[in-house]
Formats: structure tokens, C-alpha cells, sequence
């Protein structure tokens, strides 16, 4: 799975002789975007390229090439956001500020006067004025685009898988929408955040409804994900949001690539045999196919996974007869 979240110096940065060191920091930048451990993914990749004889360097170089070689094919469909997960998250915690400096200007005003009645007054003033910032609503908004290589074929396929993983991660009840070439997700964030108050009891808090929005594009049978982060929450809990919006923009991203995975091994391991199975399981049968090269009349085996036409020399993998049937039975 590539994103396209590289801006042009980046790419450039790529193509140049980076160190070792330079190359891990950049996996681990990028494994941070969909992996809650990314330390241990990268670290495991490594393990498992040194039991082949690689060393720690070649197999950081190996990682690296993998990759970021694809990076540069899909630059041009990519578009960098103004600012990056962690700035805009920061912008969020910003937002419980500015009630936590009231107390402080109030006794500084109180200090110029010995009048009760107006240091009470101002006391009061700053109570009102702490609970309107704490109790206003603020919104909070990340997009991000995410490139699944060759994947466009398998997005009904791939889409119908996130929220289900996205659940597994999340542990929320989530609603679930997909349309046209839109999918939504939404749910309450609340559980996952909570707090210790003054009698030492835990409360959950209630973060308000987190969105997510994905349009789906299609670039040379790269499936595009144009994903759009949104929270609403209290300014009193933005500190606490932050720190939930990055876990669930992190699963999700986590549900993207497992969904993924998935879905393209699957479409690797099919055979004719399974691809029968599934016909059966449907009433249909298909014995016969045409080469799409030579339009010659081609049986289809029993068995494996690739057939070669015996006219042109063309081959035709089981799962691209998948593919084109599941194209028919839509436009039907």
C-alpha cells in the first residue's frame, strides 16, 4: 500500500544517496501511518530479510527501495496536505488554552483594586467566561490520500472489508455508509477516553461524533482513497481528543491496509477450481471462455490457475476470468 503524502522535495530526497539511519527514520515515518507499532513491524521486516543473509544495512535498503520505489509513478496523482497529522492535532490541543488563562488575567486585574464587591464580580465574570470556553464546541478536520496499487478492480471487495476491521481495532459501535464511489463511517468517540476526577472515580467522557469520509477515485487501476478526518468535540476535552483522533486515524489506516492485504492474497491464490466453486455457489456455470488477445474459443481447466492460449500464446489468470465476470454481473 502506497499514500501519496510525499511533496516533491521528498521525492527528490528519495531518488539521492540517504544514509542507513535517514532510510529507517523515513520507514518508520511512513509505517507510523498505519501500524500502532511500527517500531516492531519495521524491526520484525528486518529480522526476517537478516535470516536470508542480508545484513541490518541491506535489509534497511531493501525496505526502503520497496517501498519508496513505487512513490514516484504515483506522485502525480498525490497532493500534499497544508499541514501533517501531528501539526493539525496540535492546532486542536490549542483550543483548550485560552480558558486556562482567564484565572491568571482575573487575579492580575483583582491586585490593582481592594474592593470586594468588584474582585467578586470579576471572580464571577471569569466563572461564566471559563465555562463558555470550556463548553464550546470545536471542529476538527485532516484529509489525507491514500493509494492501494492495482487495487481499483477489488474496491467493492476492499471497502466492504474496512469497517469490519475497523471495528476490530476502534472497539465502537460505528455506522457505516456506502455509496456511489462514497463510503462514510461515524461513531460516538466516547470509552476510550477517560479521566480520574477528585474522589478518585473514573468517568467516560464524551468526545462527540467522529466522521470518516472517503471518495474513491481510480488512476491507472490504482484505487484511490481521498479521506477526510472529522471530529466535533467540547473545547474542555480537546487535549483528551487529540490524543483518541490519532488512535482512530491510526486504525484506520491500520483497517486500509489490512483490508487490502487481504483481499489482493486472496485474488492471488485463486484458482479455476475455486473460481467453479464460486460460480456453482451462484447457479452459474462457465466452461468456456474467449482469449482476449485472439478471440479463439478456450476451455477452461480444472485445475490451476493460469491457462495459455494455444493460438496466440496469450495467458489468462484464473482471477482475471474473476475479475471480468464480476464486471458483467454488475453492468447486468
Amino acid at each position: 500500500m502506497e499514500t501519496c503524502l510525499l511533496n516533491q522535495r521528498m521525492k527528490s530526497k528519495i531518488a539521492s544517496n540517504l544514509s542507513t539511519e535517514e532510510k529507517y527514520l523515513n520507514i518508520l515515518e511512513y509505517y507510523r501511518r498505519y501500524f500502532l507499532a511500527p517500531k516492531n513491524k519495521l524491526e520484525g521486516e528486518i529480522r526476517k530479510y537478516k535470516l536470508f543473509g542480508l545484513s541490518r544495512e541491506e535489509a534497511i535498503d531493501k525496505i526502503y527501495r520497496e517501498l519508496f520505489g513505487d512513490f514516484l509513478s504515483l506522485s502525480k496523482y498525490g497532493k500534499t496536505p497544508s499541514n501533517n497529522l501531528e501539526l493539525s492535532l496540535q492546532e486542536l490541543r490549542e483550543e483548550a488554552g485560552p480558558a486556562t488563562l482567564i484565572p491568571f488575567l482575573m487575579f492580575a486585574l483583582s491586585i490593582f483594586t481592594f474592593n470586594i464587591v468588584i474582585i467578586m464580580m470579576l471572580w464571577i465574570t471569569a466563572l461564566i467566561t471559563m465555562i463558555v470556553f470550556d463548553w464550546r464546541e470545536v471542529t476538527w478536520t485532516f484529509n489525507e490520500k491514500i493509494a492501494l496499487k492495482d487495487a481499483y478492480p477489488y474496491k467493492d471487495e476492499i471497502i466492504e472489508k474496512i469497517p469490519k476491521e475497523y471495528q476490530k481495532l476502534i472497539l465502537q459501535n460505528l455506522t457505516y455508509d456506502y455509496k456511489g464511489n462514497t463510503m462514510k463511517i461515524s461513531f460516538k468517540g466516547e470509552a476510550l477516553a477517560k479521566f480520574s476526577d477528585r474522589k478518585g472515580e473514573t468517568k467516560v467522557i464524551d468526545l462527540g461524533t467522529f466522521e470518516i469520509t472517503v471518495k474513491l477515485e481510480e488512476l491507472d487501476g490504482n484505487l484511490i482513497l481521498d479521506t477526510t478526518y472529522s471530529g466535533i468535540t467540547r473545547a474542555k476535552y480537546a487535549n483528551i481528543a487529540a490524543v483518541e483522533y490519532e488512535k482512530y486515524v491510526v486504525a484506520f489506516r491500520s483497517a486500509v491496509n489490512e483490508s487490502y492485504e487481504k483481499v489482493i492474497e486472496s485474488h492471488k491464490m485463486m484458482t479455476f477450481q475455486t473460481l467453479a466453486k464460486m460460480l456453482m455457489e451462484k447457479g452459474v456455470i462457465v466452461k468456456e471462455i474467449k482469449c482476449p488477445r485472439c478471440g479463439a474459443i478456450l476451455e477452461l481447466p480444472k485445475k490451476g490457475s493460469i491457462i495459455k492460449c494455444s493460438y496466440c500464446g496469450a495467458v489468462i489468470k484464473a482471477v482475471d476470468v474473476y475479475n471480468l465476470l464480476s464486471s458483467l454481473f454488475k453492468a447486468a
